[in-house]
């Protein structure tokens, strides 16, 4: 997926205040917390007009390999303490989830949050909020719309930052270097492969797709209790090898001049 990585920054006051006036003065926590409010439903839908136009609808071949997808491995929502899936779903329905845009909500900051307390109104507070865009959604058209909705909802004077932009890309399931990748992890991993159509997560892969007009296949090696973005990420050696194998293969196969040479090891 694309992604537009944005912060929205609220002013009130030019300093912090006593609570003690907080009948009078106007709470910057409490007035972007009702615009960050406004930008998506309880049923994970976002409210911003137009956001959705864009969206590619699903193809039959990507249809096909998405109901291949099993399950994902339980231990990943019990790992961290999930009881219920976002919006509802059941997780024979997450795959194909992943080609719906969102709306994430990265990081809040205001007003005072170290120990003890300290009663003050705070002057000014952000919002860092990840959109995970899909195919044909513009990172930049996005932004526009956002600034249209809080405009149109009565926020115009809060401040939109866009930190980072990444365009969505998808390769055709169908492409020949798909099917290297299928036969080589085949071979390395001595496993039927899973086809994941479109990762959740966004990387530079409409610089090959768009700018260089070539298919893109992503591998990689983690495990569902690798701790994805934690400070104690890691891989297990064994899947490391794995995966090092997996990519020899591809490399090894997409050098040869029929696509099916494979190394041995």
């Amino acid at each position: 997926r694309g992604m537009l990585y944005v912060e929205l920054m609220c002013r009130t006051m030019t300093r912090d205040a006593h609570s003690g006036d907080a009948h009078a003065l106007p709470n910057a926590a409490w007035r972007l917390l009702r615009a960050v409010e406004s930008l998506k439903d309880a049923h994970e839908r976002v409210r911003i007009s137009g956001f959705y136009d864009s969206v590619r609808p699903l193809s039959a071949k990507t249809k096909a390999f998405l109901a291949r997808i099993p399950p994902p491995d339980p231990s990943w929502a019990r790992g961290l303490g999930v009881r219920e899936f976002a919006g509802g779903r059941k997780a024979e329905a997450l795959a194909a989830a992943v080609f719906e845009p969102t709306c994430n909500i990265a990081g809040f900051s205001a007003g005072y949050a170290g120990p003890g307390s300290k009663t003050v109104i705070p002057s000014q507070a952000s919002c860092k909020i990840d959109f995970r865009l899909v195919p044909d959604q513009e990172p930049d058209a996005i932004a526009r719309l956002l600034r249209g909705h809080l405009d149109a909802h009565g926020f115009d004077e809060i401040e939109i930052s866009i930190i980072g932009r990444i365009r969505p890309a998808m390769t055709d399931p169908e492409a020949p270097i798909v099917q290297i990748a299928i036969d080589a992890a085949r071979e390395a991993w001595r496993k039927e492969p899973v086809v994941v159509p479109m990762a959740g997560g966004s990387g530079p892969m409409a610089l090959f797709t768009e700018l260089l007009r070539l298919p893109v296949v992503s591998v990689g090696c983690s495990y569902p209790g690798s701790r994805k973005h934690a400070p104690d990420e890691h891989v297990r050696v064994d899947d490391f090898a794995g995966g090092a194998k997996h990519v020899a293969r591809i490399l090894s196969a997409f050098a040869s001049s029929d696509g099916r040479r494979t190394v041995s090891g």
